[in-house]
């Protein structure tokens, strides 16, 4: 059974994050730019502090833009209706090792339900340009992959804000959308399964898993 908890702070939110979620999905499967799978484990077995980045500028600016982007999601689909509860977390009696904290949650006009991720992103290469091409960057593929597998809806959507810089000095700012449907990517979807379900048991039996890493 799928169900959706409401806590009532951001503190009560965080004591219930042992569980892997969705920003770890990329990282046990070695696809994660910022952290290995050696220092997830670490950290969610208690042998290692995660990084406290809630006052990176970055980290700030995503924040405060994530409301506004929802809103203008919205306004661009009033076709649907578009569902926030602040300190949401999804859990799957199916897979307890998980959860899942949307930024947003749709219901169509035939019945289908959705997750909405939001993200800002600033294009400072061209790598990084090319991430974004017609395409959903590795880690961010893997956290809505992660949210399909707890909440067992029908498509994801990430809509994402990308701050790129020109050659003049100045930035273009655009706003574009990336549609997954689940019935694409069940094969992923139970790749990422299986994979998290060894991970959580490496966790629990405090026994160091292998060392993943991307191929290049």
């Amino acid at each position: 059974m799928v169900s959706m908890a409401v806590y009532a702070d951001k503190e009560e939110w965080r004591n219930h994050r042992a569980k892997l979620g969705g920003s770890d999905a990329g990282t046990v499967m070695g696809l994660c730019k910022w952290k290995d799978n050696l220092t997830l484990w670490r950290e969610k077995c208690g042998f290692a502090e995660a990084e406290d980045i809630g006052d990176k500028p970055y980290v700030k600016y995503g924040v405060d833009m994530e409301p506004i982007i929802r809103e203008v999601f919205r306004k661009h689909h009033p076709e649907w209706a578009v569902g926030y509860k602040e300190n949401n977390m999804w859990t799957n009696d199916r897979i307890p090792f998980a959860h899942a904290s949307l930024d947003g949650w749709i219901e169509t006009e035939d019945g289908k339900h959705g997750i909405l991720e939001i993200k800002t992103s600033e294009i400072t290469s061209k790598a990084n340009a090319e991430e974004w091409d017609g395409r959903i960057p590795n880690t961010y593929y893997c956290q809505l992959l992660h949210y399909l597998m707890v909440t067992e809806f029908d498509f994801a959507i990430l809509c994402a804000e990308l701050k790129s810089h020109k050659p003049d000095g100045s930035y273009e700012w655009r706003i574009i959308e990336r549609r997954i449907d689940r019935n694409e990517v069940i094969e992923d979807i139970e790749a990422i399964e299986r994979k998290e379900r060894v991970f959580w048991w490496h966790i629990q039996d405090k026994t160091e898993p292998a060392r993943v890493l991307p191929e290049i």
